[in-house]
């Protein structure tokens, strides 16, 4: 079966899921299955972009969501709705797009949903609850997160599937040479924010190597809302050499970066599958990572692979750094096993790409053969936060009215979905009272 696959992002935001996204689709168009990026939000004025851009990739194919700068959020989903259904039969990833993916409910059959929980945080358990019964199938990048959404949510069991991150890996082994009068070189690369990230312990566990006389360089690639205070927590570190901070890089160099370092540490609160740490195994980095229930005991064996530290213990992680730098044998030993588990383990791009390809072309079966069929919903927009975190703010009842009358009339929408939604048995009282109110706001 042709189809096409439709990968959403609300901007190009330096993060993993992007990350992710771009190997996906290259991967899908090396297997001549068409596929590509909608960015929903690029340039809209409805949000306030405070994340970090990346370069757009120029070898991938990006679209942007056909609507007008100025455009209201009943613009937006009506424009999300003809842009998918006029591209089906095909399979659209939501991702992280909250403001977009509420049109879910309102899609046709022939647009197959498929759902990423790609951390262990509230935003995506939030996103299951509301419109998991809409999608098609849900993907956990992890058994563990794939596991906590069917422990909230039995009944979506039968759809719920787990597909590892996988990264680009290099062939052959790379190799470093260094003894233990060499500094340790450390890398970690990804969003600059306290939230989940704790990049504050960066400089502790520094300084605290430091004071244990152990020669260390931390390589800061990446940028965020927390970067000025690291830097400022930093500033001594930076000045002895210690530290330096690389800001964005293309994603090319961020791979040349890691196959000159010792060791990815993260040190995290919550994560799922981190593409970064599958990238700096593969690249032959020791992973000195925060023991967190995700991805990551998947991945990284204690003391084999790398090492797991409790959150938060700064000479926890100094230990295990220590070790290493003093060790060089060690270190090489570990980090050929950590290459191996990317290699051997399913986590190379072409291990996720083939699992991906698998699971479209089940739930296109389905959908064609009726096995799954979309339950009749609403429009259903995000929450104003989840758990602190502000999506959309503000009343958008109206724009939720306009879109939905706009589809009815323009005939965009399935046909048992507009009997069941405005033909029922209140559906006409309901029509007529939005357009009374329609009358009356008119000066």
């Amino acid at each position: 079966m042709d189809f096409e696959v439709i990968v959403a992002a609300p901007y190009w935001a330096m993060n993993g899921v992007h990350i992710f996204s771009a190997n996906l689709v290259r991967g899908l168009l090396a297997r001549h299955i068409r596929a590509g990026i909608l960015l929903t939000e690029q340039n809209s004025s409805l949000v306030n972009v405070k994340e970090p851009l990346m370069a757009l990739p120029s070898d991938i194919p990006i679209d942007e969501l056909p609507v007008s700068k100025p455009e209201s959020w009943g613009g937006h989903w009506r424009a999300m709705i003809r842009y998918l259904e006029d591209r089906a039969p095909c399979i659209y990833i939501p991702n992280y797009d909250w403001r977009h993916s509420c049109v879910s409910p309102m899609l046709s059959n022939r647009v197959c949903i498929v759902g990423i929980v790609h951390s262990d945080d509230p935003l995506h358990y939030d996103h299951v609850s509301r419109l998991g019964r809409y999608w098609n199938a849900i993907v956990g990048t992890s058994g563990a997160i794939a596991e906590r959404v069917a422990l909230r949510h039995p009944a979506l069991l039968e759809r719920i599937t787990t597909i590892p991150i996988g990264v680009p890996a290099p062939e052959l082994f790379p190799e470093r040479r260094r003894d233990e009068n060499t500094p340790l070189r450390i890398v970690y690369h990804g969003v600059l924010t306290q939230y989940q990230k704790r990049i504050l312990d960066l400089p502790r566990i520094v300084t605290a190597l430091l004071e244990r006389r152990i020669p260390v360089i931390l390589t800061v690639v990446g940028d965020g809302s927390g970067r000025e205070r690291l830097l400022e927590e930093s500033r001594h570190l930076v000045e002895c050499g210690a530290m330096r901070f690389l800001g964005v890089l293309p994603h090319s160099e961020i791979l040349e970066i890691l196959e000159q370092q010792d060791v990815y540490i993260l040190t995290s609160e919550f994560e799922g599958m981190p593409n970064a740490l599958n990238e700096a195994m593969a690249y032959g980095c020791v992973p000195v990572v925060t023991d967190i229930r995700s991805g990551i005991p998947q991945v990284v064996r204690d003391e084999v692979n790398g090492y797991r530290v409790p959150v938060g213990e700064i000479h926890a992680f100094a230990d295990r750094l220590a070790l290493l730098q003093r060790d060089p044998e060690r270190r090489r030993a570990m980090a050929l096993q950590a290459y191996r588990t990317v290699i051997e383990g399913g986590y190379r791009s072409e291990d996720m790409v083939q699992s991906y390809v698998e699971l479209f072309r089940r739930v296109l079966r389905e959908a064609n053969l009726g096995a799954y069929k979309r339950p009749r919903g609403e429009l259903q927009p995000p929450p104003q936060e989840v758990a602190g975190i502000q999506i959309l703010p503000g009343s958008y009842s109206r724009d939720i009215e306009d879109t939905e009358l706009s589809l009815l009339w323009k005939g965009r929408l399935p046909t048992s979905v507009l009997a069941a939604r405005w033909l029922g048995k209140r559906g006409l009282r309901r029509l007529h009272d939005i357009l009374k109110r329609r009358l009356m706001d008119k000066p």
